[in-house]
């Protein structure tokens, strides 16, 4: 038997959220937690902690479990002063690989002049790569780490020179 309050507050959350057997039942309260909340609210682990009985630490490996399941989306932005700080987009749905890969993508794209002249550097120097390659008889692929981005997440999802291409976005040379 199921009782439920008359109460005027309610969240909706969709069932396959809630009933996804890829979440443990930590993840799926905390999603459940914060889908709660009202669009736009800020918080971190710390915070989350707080209002909880779980630590810090078992609040982060949930967080980053919905991460790796694509409830969250992780991106970089820079403000107006050119200031990085990392924002979390959490769904109410896993979304795709791909749709995740785009955003991180589209987050280290230039936004300022400054940024574009810093960004064309980096692919002259990368164009000058691979021509130097060619012309030494050898053909550059594509990383296959990274796909040719030349940037990776880390094992706390921070954006980093990818290792097995050091960044130039060039794979295995034949």
């Amino acid at each position: 038997m199921i009782i439920r309050s008359r109460s005027e507050q309610w969240t909706s959350i969709p069932t396959p959220a809630l009933r996804d057997t890829d979440l443990s039942y930590r993840a799926r309260g905390i999603l459940a937690y914060i889908l709660s909340m009202p669009a736009h609210w800020e918080t971190n682990s710390t915070i989350l902690a707080a209002r909880t009985t779980e630590g810090r630490d078992a609040v982060r490996t949930a967080l980053k479990e919905l991460r790796a399941h694509g409830y969250i989306v992780t991106r970089r932005v820079q403000d107006s002063a050119g200031q990085w700080r990392t924002t979390h987009t959490v769904f109410d749905h896993p979304v795709p690989v791909e749709e995740r890969v785009e955003a991180l993508v589209e987050s280290v794209r230039p936004k300022t002049e400054n940024q574009a002249s810093v960004s064309q550097a980096i692919n002259e120097s990368l164009l000058i790569s691979k021509k130097n390659k060619r012309a030494m008889g050898q053909t550059a692929t594509l990383c296959t780490t990274c796909k040719g981005a030349g940037l990776r997440l880390d094992q706390n999802d921070e954006l980093e020179l990818c290792t097995e291409c050091g960044g130039d976005g060039i794979g295995t040379v034949k």
